[in-house]
């Protein structure tokens, strides 16, 4: 029997974060800054969009056009910090896998490389997106013969019915496990190498593929579950106070106004998403890089 190497690494992830907190703030910090810069830019950006249809004349026929080309004039600059905030993210599990590989703390600059490896993480992402986007297809082709099946038996074949919903879940869990194959070897880009795709990144968990989606699913429920609920305490006041605005209004219609005071009112939320992004971030890189070190050495 081949002996199992995956089994820990969520407890040796966890371990690390306690034992060297103080680290992978340091490492994360510039990057993250520089994330939380673009954050309220964009925020600033949009809650002027917001503040503009207030002043608008909604009955003017140039009301329109107006919020257009504001919205327009917006796009190029939303589009250009969804680039570098790409990047930004690259770069930060770079630096979490390159600190968790050396011990050594670095605010700037750490080591050689990072820029470049942090370009082929981009890359490497992409392309696994696009590899998953081509799985999913063949996932959505296979549902829905297996749905024109289904309407063409009819009410005889009923028990297909029941099936749906466990071949809905087993094939988005097939999906999981698919991007799982390659991301797993994903530390080894942000170390500087360049593995191919299917030679090296697929073949690498054989044996214990089902293993990392399985432990990654386990832990986005026990990582979501408590942010779900500080994240729904931190977004009552601002939608009950948006409700009541409402339902005070003389036709019970929402109006620019409430829109703009509403976000407003959800900076601490966009706050807290960014420290919970960290610390998501933070534990998956870390257990990528725990479960790719693992995987290499009992390869060999």
């Amino acid at each position: 029997m081949v002996e199992k190497v995956i089994p820990g690494t969520s407890r040796a992830a966890i371990n690390f974060i306690f034992e060297n907190w103080w680290g992978l703030i340091v490492v994360s910090a510039l990057p993250m800054v520089i994330l939380f810069g673009l954050g309220i830019l964009i925020y600033q950006e949009l809650g002027n969009v917001f503040d503009f249809l207030d002043t608008i004349d909604f009955e003017s026929q140039q009301a329109t056009a107006e919020i257009m080309n504001k919205y327009l004039r917006l796009m190029p600059m939303l589009f250009a910090t969804e680039i570098v905030a790409l990047f930004l993210f690259a770069w930060l599990f770079v630096r979490i896998v390159r600190f968790w590989k050396n011990r050594e703390p670095n605010i700037f600059i750490g080591s050689k490389g990072e820029f470049t490896a942090a370009v082929y993480t981009v890359l490497y992402g992409l392309g696994i997106g696009a590899l998953t986007m081509l799985a999913y297809i063949a996932v959505v082709i296979v549902a829905i013969i297996a749905g024109l099946i289904i309407v063409v038996l009819g009410k005889l074949f009923f028990v297909f019915y029941f099936l749906f919903v466990p071949l809905a879940i087993g094939a988005y869990f097939s999906l999981i496990w698919f991007v799982c194959r390659f991301y797993v070897g994903m530390p080894a880009v942000a170390l500087g190498e360049t593995p191919d795709f299917f030679t090296e990144l697929w073949v690498l968990s054989s044996g214990e593929s089902f293993a990392v989606p399985l432990r990654l699913i386990v832990s986005l429920i026990i990582v979501c579950v408590p942010f779900g609920v500080i994240f729904f305490v931190f977004m009552v006041p601002p939608m009950s106070a948006l409700r009541d605005a409402i339902m005070s209004s003389p036709n019970h219609q929402i109006s620019p106004e409430m829109l703009s005071q509403l976000w407003h009112g959800m900076l601490w939320l966009q706050i807290l998403s960014v420290i919970s992004n960290f610390l998501m971030i933070a534990y998956f890189s870390i257990f990528f890089a725990e479960a790719h070190a693992r995987l290499r050495a009992k390869l060999g």
